[in-house]
């Protein structure tokens, strides 16, 4: 039976680190799964990735060990079944600002009795249907795609850095790690990974294309520079 591959290192413990890229493709999933990274943002709120990319996403992420999030556009069951039905491990949906919207996502990921999913057990989720009962699958259903409720709604569009949602992050990831939550959060750097982690937060996302980005940036500066000293001398010789 299909288990949730980032379920089962989260009871594992420690800290993983996942990976948002600004663009993806199958050969992406590959590249950052060989690279080491525990698993991988899949965007379908703000990227192109639809119901049948993402199965074909996460058939590669799966040929590399990496486990997979998909960020689907809404907070809708319609939406939460047909991304869960891919096999994706987890589930991150968006404006989740209250108690009501968190358990309306329980409800929609969950089979009956605790939930309101409609009934599959022949989806890539379940293996389509070869590797298990119809029931074994229903009732094992929590411990496939798990459901991570996205809090955004802080009124500091872009900004990361205010100090008052910095502080409102740092107390909001204290308070649910204390409460036994697995808590997780986007870094800029190895500075703000370190205070996350200070804060209780277990699952590290790097944006690759503000790694890729500031890396690129910086290799192209000291090389124009070392350039441009080289030809000074050689002027000057």
């Amino acid at each position: 039976m299909r288990a949730s591959l980032l379920h089962e290192r989260i009871n594992r413990g420690g800290v993983l680190i996942g990976v948002a890229p600004p663009f993806v493709s199958a050969d992406v999933v590959e590249f950052f799964g060989l690279l080491g990274f525990d698993w991988i943002l899949l965007d379908g709120e703000h990227g192109p990735v639809g119901v049948e990319s993402c199965h074909s996403l996460i058939r590669a992420a799966d040929a590399v060990g990496l486990a997979t999030v998909v960020r689907i556009p809404a907070n809708e069951p319609w939406l939460v079944l047909t991304y869960a039905e891919s096999g994706a491990d987890a589930i991150l949906v968006p404006h989740i600002a209250d108690a009501a919207a968190a358990e309306h996502l329980a409800q929609a990921i969950r089979y009956a009795p605790s939930g309101r999913r409609g009934s599959m057990s022949g989806s890539r989720a379940a293996n389509y249907g070869l590797t298990q009962t119809a029931s074994d699958y229903f009732v094992a259903s929590d411990h496939h795609a798990l459901p991570i409720a996205m809090i955004e709604d802080m009124g500091y569009p872009g900004g990361f850095d205010n100090p008052t949602v910095r502080a409102e992050v740092h107390d909001a990831a204290t308070r649910l790690s204390q409460a036994r939550k697995t808590v997780a959060t986007v870094v800029t750097d190895t500075a703000s990974a370190a205070a996350a982690i200070d804060a209780g937060v277990r699952l590290i996302t790097l944006s690759a294309g503000g790694i890729i980005t500031r890396s690129a940036r910086e290799a192209i500066a000291t090389i124009r520079d070392t350039a441009a000293r080289a030809l000074e001398n050689s002027a000057a010789d």
